[in-house]
């Protein structure tokens, strides 16, 4: 028996049409990609009439296939509890693990198998993170849940929800926020970050939420199936659908309420990194006990203090963000890179050095690492943390990782592409309260 009654009305002829077209994933992809759009644009009718055809587009062979693929290029190399990497797959036992698992989506019977836990270290440095794994099946099952619901719940955002989202990431967030620091003289900064943002996401109220979205009886019972964890009461830190997942649940529950309580204040969040830029003390003081009244019923909870949390930066005090300690000098915001980011760099480093092309992945490893690092390129010794990044490599053994003179290359790279970005936020400036909203009530 189903959990949940479906209220979708009858799948038009046009849905119909997207399942049995001719052609390859890609133009698979196109032509979901224009009916998401059209749904959206149509608002929460248009998600109605959507909802009924979408299990069918998870559960495509198609769909899986470009999951898997995927995943074997970007969603890491680590084997699931049944000990099996990609490379063991051959391309036709792709296609036939592909067909096998859509079948069994689209009867109801897919089922996720056995997980198993490690431990990282975290951004902050502080402490470690468990990450769940999962089998690569179950691992391609939950990205192509992602790639068919992405599209429909990402346009639902505000401009200032920077995480887990396609062409978003840290650097942009950080960039508005400096923006909208200096051009409005907001040096009063709130900075918060969840405790176990996943983990204290409760699934049933998410099943609600979604409920109103997509009210699709097979659907969701499919979704529910997939998102719930023996390990934890929440979300799965680690897989491909929970970061989507996260954002649609704090959307609802928190930048939908804060943003109409408190219309003057500015806020940007990375995923659960959380910033509010205020003009005062009285304003931050406001907003960070607003905050708190809005998470209260939500389960997510603050780590720092209010005292923690404030701080004014014309004061000459430090802030914590997004991995970078930041300062105003009067004139600009000074990056420098915090000391708990090389936790971070050694982790990843300890992670590859006993695989298969360990040297090639290391050298990727550091040169992605400087990438992010553009915003402290001006204000920090950068010889001496390029030496620094050698000498950790070194430790693990890596010892042809590219030298101080090309690591600072790189480093110049990012920092052009910084202040590039700088200067698109500063001439497209964002309205961060505006988004296709779909009110819902779960």
């Amino acid at each position: 028996m189903s959990t949940y009654e479906s209220e979708a009305p009858i799948v038009t002829a046009e849905q119909r049409r997207m399942f049995y077209h001719r052609g390859d994933w890609s133009d698979f992809q196109n032509h979901y990609a224009a009916v998401s759009r059209a749904a959206v644009s149509e608002g929460k009718a248009g998600l109605k009439r959507l909802a009924p055809t979408l299990l069918k587009t998870i559960g495509d062979a198609r769909t899986l296939h470009a999951a898997w693929m995927y995943n074997a290029l970007h969603g890491g190399q680590t084997p699931g509890k049944d000990g099996r990497f990609y490379a063991d797959y051959s391309r036709a036992d792709v296609w036939r693990l592909c067909k096998a698992v859509a079948r069994a989506i689209q009867d109801g019977t897919y089922c996720m198998g056995p997980e198993k836990s490690c431990f990282v270290p975290k951004l902050s440095g502080l402490g470690n993170r468990e990450i769940v794994l999962l089998k690569l099946v179950d691992r391609m099952v939950q990205r192509a849940a992602t790639m068919v619901l992405q599209p429909l719940f990402d346009p639902l955002f505000y401009p200032s929800s920077f995480g887990f989202r396609p062409g978003r990431g840290p650097l942009q967030a950080l960039a508005c926020a400096e923006h909208e620091t200096l051009a409005r003289k907001r040096f009063v900064w709130v900075c918060h970050d969840f405790r176990d943002a996943f983990g204290s996401v409760p699934i049933g109220r998410l099943m609600g939420l979604l409920r109103g979205y997509l009210p699709d009886a097979a659907l969701l019972n499919f979704l529910e199936r997939i998102i719930t964890s023996p390990r934890t009461h929440g979300l799965r830190q680690g897989s491909a659908l929970s970061p989507l997942l996260l954002n649609v649940y704090v959307h609802h529950f928190l930048d939908r309420p804060l943003t109409d309580r408190l219309p003057d204040v500015a806020w940007f969040r990375y995923g659960d990194d959380h910033l509010m830029t205020c003009g005062s003390m009285a304003q931050a003081i406001e907003a960070d006990k607003t905050l708190r009244e809005i998470l209260l019923p939500t389960g997510l909870k603050l780590k720092a203090s209010t005292d923690d949390a404030i701080s004014q930066l014309k004061y000459r005090e430090v802030v914590r963000f997004l991995g970078f300690q930041i300062f105003y000098n009067g004139r600009t915001l000074q990056k420098y890179l915090s000391e708990r980011a090389w936790p971070q760099l050694r982790s990843k480093l300890a992670t590859v050095y006993s695989k298969d092309h360990a040297q090639l992945k290391a050298e990727a490893i550091i040169t992605g690492w400087i990438k992010a690092l553009g915003p402290a390129f001006r204000h920090v010794d950068y010889e001496a943390h390029c030496k620094r990044m050698v000498r950790i490599a070194g430790r693990f053994g890596f010892e042809e990782v590219p030298d101080v003179s090309e690591l600072i290359a790189h480093w110049q790279v990012a920092d052009r592409r910084w202040k590039r970005l700088t200067a698109k936020v500063a001439r497209h400036e964002p309205h961060q309260n505006k988004s296709h909203e779909i009110a819902v009530k779960p």
